[in-house]
């Protein structure tokens, strides 16, 4: 499994929290983390998007476009991607 970092604004300064890739596509990426976030906030994400035939690495700014609660405690994030530079992994 991929990983991406967020950067969150939070009292007192930015926060980077890690997330679980789960799922992505041309216009947004689906992580499993263990906090929720606020639906309508902005997150900078860094990480590699990977799948068979794609190795990207993205860097740049995305929405919150929900957020639920799943069974095992840990929280389903979508992300709508907004400004976004992508570059071929090395």
């Amino acid at each position: 499994m991929q990983g991406l970092e967020l950067t969150v604004a939070a009292p007192g300064g930015a926060r980077r929290i890690a997330a679980r890739l789960v799922d992505f596509s041309e216009h947004g990426v689906g992580l499993e983390m263990a906090v929720p976030l606020q639906v309508g906030s902005e997150v900078e994400v860094h990480g590699n998007l990977t799948s068979n035939d794609l190795d990207l690495r993205v860097d740049g700014m995305a929405q919150v476009a929900h957020s639920r609660r799943l069974r095992g405690g840990n929280y389903r994030i979508g992300l709508s991607l907004n400004q976004l530079a992508y570059r071929k992994s090395a």
